[in-house]
């Protein structure tokens, strides 16, 4: 992907053109969902590059010519861009905080952050979230339904306990994949291989790991709904770690690239156990180091 990462970086006619047309694409077409990282991504690189004003600049450029393509090609509202300016709003905080600190972690870090304070707030304003998100799907598939359209409404009405949960994990993982994306694209344009070397030296606080138990131990002991969400979330950073972990280990041992796929196969098949098994390698590596311990400091 470096001609698309050499394209964005030409100039902000550019970068805009690929934030504001992969933004389309995916309001045009759910299938196109992961564009969502690129449009990411490509904010992320003009920040982490250029810095939070031109960043700025260019999700402002963004946001007219998205609300204008909205109205004319679509006959849409162009109160439809605002969930848009969110989203790059936030890529361009993580990568801002990545640039500034010069660490992966703690930009990571910060996106948990973010993520985890709009899920609080989304718990509190809506005081039951399982409650809310049935009433969603009640009034958009309506009580009159029969046959499959029957059988989806009773499949989503049965997933409103784990929507929220579902969403935040959403976000924040595809935040994650297009700040990623945005520091692999910069590494790949302006220091060739530094992306892995710092993905594989990932390592997040000790404090953090402690946070991660406190909060699962509570979602289990407790059955609080924001906690068990929160929980989730938590997990879903540390498998981050844990992948980290695998990659570092396998490129210090110089195994084939392929053997990744015995890694991420169960990741789409058993997503939560994979995950899970991850995060706990995660924690396990912040406690013990394991890398440093097997030799793959800087695999």
């Amino acid at each position: 992907m470096k001609p698309l990462a050499t394209f964005i970086m030409r100039g902000w006619p550019q970068a805009v053109t690929v934030i504001t047309f992969t933004a389309l694409a995916v309001t045009i077409s759910p299938l196109l969902i992961p564009l969502l990282w690129v449009s990411a991504a490509a904010v992320g690189l003009v920040g982490l590059r250029l810095g939070v004003v031109r960043g700025l600049q260019v999700i402002a450029a963004s946001t007219a010519l998205l609300a204008v393509l909205l109205v004319l090609a679509l006959s849409q509202s162009a109160w439809g861009v605002v969930t848009w300016v969110v989203w790059w709003s936030l890529a361009l905080v993580v990568a801002t905080v990545l640039r500034v600190k010069v660490s992966l972690a703690a930009a990571v870090e910060a996106i948990g952050i973010l993520v985890g304070l709009g899920l609080v707030a989304f718990h509190i304003a809506v005081g039951d979230p399982a409650a809310w998100w049935s009433a969603q799907f009640a009034a958009m598939f309506g009580d009159d339904v029969q046959g499959p359209v029957a059988d989806l409404r009773q499949m989503m009405m049965a997933s409103a306990g784990i929507m929220t949960q579902a969403t935040a994990i959403s976000l924040l993982a595809s935040q994650v994949l297009g700040l990623l994306l945005a520091r692999h694209w910069q590494a790949v344009l302006y220091n060739p291989g530094g992306f892995r070397g710092e993905f594989h030296s990932l390592r997040f606080d000790m404090r953090w790991s402690l946070l991660v138990v406190v909060l699962v131990v509570a979602s289990w002991f407790t059955r609080q709904p924001m906690l068990a969400d929160l929980a989730g979330l938590s997990v879903l950073i540390y498998a981050l770690q844990g992948l980290a972990v695998l990659h570092a280990l396998g490129g210090a041992r110089k195994l084939p690239r392929y053997w990744m796929i015995l890694i991420y196969a169960p990741m789409v098949l058993l997503f939560t156990a994979a995950v899970q098994l991850l995060a706990l390698l995660g924690l396990v590596d912040t406690w013990l180091d394991l890398r440093k311990r097997m030799g793959a400091e800087a695999g």
